[in-house]
């Protein structure tokens, strides 16, 4: 097993061996470290399995766009200090754990998958994208893997983010998640083939704080922390449970459309407006 480095603060493209020390792309007996001081963007240009990964140096802004493509990391691998991660197509997949305590801008039809833990720290950008086909299909995918966010989310765009093959979501104590639109967090195309459901758990604070329309949680939506209706509708129409709170805004909707448990201990409260539209409601 080797670690090569990027070689200059300059853009350029992964399969280029010039831009690595000493002169080798990396392969996936190696450890790859983008950590030279500068501002730039290593694209890359075609897939690629490493053992690890190293993304964020001490000073500028060193950024990994995916561009397309298919990286698999096979061991613990990391984008800290000035690194960004830029998963605006293409997929990060693997056995290793993934921790990012910089920034991660997720988009379009970027997919996040395999067993390795994600692990998001720091800034989450989150702008998905989906297509219709007769119903929605999310082209941004949290796929078979477990996302844990621990800090700042910022969701953009009305469109549609999915989950599949038993995805789950852990926003923990310390996690916040902006919902800036409508649009909403769905369960690819209902059950799986394998009958796996996707799990949102929230155990930090999730605000609806723009768009006027409907945010819909499709999926298996567990609270234990705090939501935040302030504007428009936030629909829990894939189920779900809980013992934490819900406040609702004046003027602001928050809507039941499957079952769903109220558990001891958790409360809705708020000038706006609770509605029941389908399922059984257990308080």
């Amino acid at each position: 097993m080797a670690t090569l480095s990027w070689k200059k603060a300059a853009n350029g493209n992964w399969s280029l061996a010039a831009n690595w020390t000493p002169g080798t792309i990396p392969s996936s007996a190696d450890i790859a470290r983008i950590t030279i001081a500068g501002t730039y963007t290593v694209l890359l240009d075609n897939s690629i399995t490493l053992t690890g990964l190293t993304l964020g140096g001490t000073s500028g802004i060193q950024t990994l766009d995916i561009n397309g493509n298919i990286l698999t990391l096979k061991g613990a691998s990391t984008v800290s200090n000035n690194g960004v991660l830029n998963l605006a197509s293409g997929t990060v997949n693997g056995t290793g754990a993934l921790t990012v305590s910089s920034q991660l801008n997720w988009s379009n039809f970027g997919t996040l998958s395999g067993t390795g833990k994600k692990i998001v720290t720091g800034v989450l950008n989150l702008t998905p994208a989906y297509y219709a086909n007769g119903y929605y299909r999310g082209g941004t995918f949290l796929d078979g893997t477990t996302l844990e966010t621990s800090g700042a989310t910022v969701w953009r765009g009305n469109d549609y983010f999915s989950g599949r093959n038993g995805a789950i979501w852990n926003n923990t104590s310390t996690g916040t998640i902006d919902l800036q639109s409508d649009g909403g967090f769905i369960n690819y195309n209902n059950f799986d083939s394998n009958g796996a459901y996707t799990t949102f758990n929230n155990a930090g604070t999730l605000t609806k704080s723009q768009g006027t329309g409907q945010f819909n949680i499709g999926v298996f939506f567990n609270n234990t922390g705090t939501v935040k209706v302030k504007t428009g509708t936030l629909n829990l129409g894939g189920g779900g449970t809980g013992t934490g709170s819900f406040s609702i805004d004046a003027g602001a909707t928050l809507m039941v459309s499957s079952d769903y448990n109220f558990n001891t201990g958790q409360t809705v409260s708020g000038a706006g407006n609770f509605v029941v539209q389908g399922g059984t409601v257990n308080f």
